[in-house]
């Protein structure tokens, strides 16, 4: 078993944990946030459902392609290195669309504020 296989055993349960979990919390109590900026229920929820959709297309998406950009690991430090680097991009970039959408949505709220929907 090359260095790599056991990479990808120890990288997959680790980005399946941040996808379920962390989608799982930003979906839950982010549904407060985004009824704030819908005064429609079914609308906010839907845009959360979508929200949720779109997490996951986004984190498995980029998990995958890191795993095609994976340098050949030929040491445990590298091994480290390697997991390491591979899921601090992820968080950083999931980070980075989290606050996305909160800067969308508080948007969303002021414009509907202003034209009274």
């Amino acid at each position: 078993m090359t260095y790599n296989t056991i990479g990808y055993l120890i990288y997959a349960p680790i980005t399946i944990f941040i996808t379920v979990y962390v989608g799982k919390q930003l979906h839950k109590y982010g549904y407060a946030f985004v009824k704030t900026a819908f005064s429609d229920l079914s609308i906010a929820t839907a845009i959360n459902n979508m929200l949720l959709a779109g997490y996951y297309l986004v984190n498995i998406g980029y998990a995958i392609i890191g795993l095609q950009n994976w340098k050949s690991i030929i040491s445990i430090h590298s091994l480290i290195s390697e997991i390491s680097t591979q899921t601090a991009k992820i968080i950083l970039i999931l980070a980075l669309l989290h606050y996305f959408n909160i800067m969308a949505l508080a948007v969303v709220k002021a414009y509907n504020k202003r034209v009274n929907i």
